[in-house]
């Protein structure tokens, strides 16, 4: 590796540091309203946060080239379109992705 190469891996590396804990917090979002839709308690507002976080968080994941996190965002935020809660297998689905997710945010670097 050359020494702009270095800098390029560094500088991504200082970027993520920075913007993880926003990506964390999408993630967040994203939880809460998995489980008040376990819970039959999701609501407009928050359907259409979790939307437009997931929608959010994928094109974050892009730009860290984390793709296979941002195909499951992107799932998500089609799933959170849905009446989810209301469909048991749409709602186990959603919760395995969910928990892909988290893993994929919680290793990258």
């Amino acid at each position: 590796m050359d020494q702009k190469q270095v800098e390029q891996i560094d500088q991504v590396s200082r970027s993520w540091a920075s913007a993880r804990p926003s990506v964390q917090s999408r993630v967040k979002v994203l939880e809460v309203a998995f489980v008040s839709a376990l819970r039959d308690q999701l609501r407009d507002h928050q359907r259409n946060q979790a939307v437009g976080t997931a929608h959010q968080l994928a094109d974050s994941l892009v730009a860290y080239r984390l793709s296979e996190g941002a195909s499951l965002a992107e799932k998500l935020e089609l799933r959170f379109q849905e009446d989810i809660e209301n469909d048991t297998d749409i709602l186990r689905e959603t919760g395995h992705d969910l928990e892909s997710l988290i893993e994929i945010v919680g290793k990258a670097a």
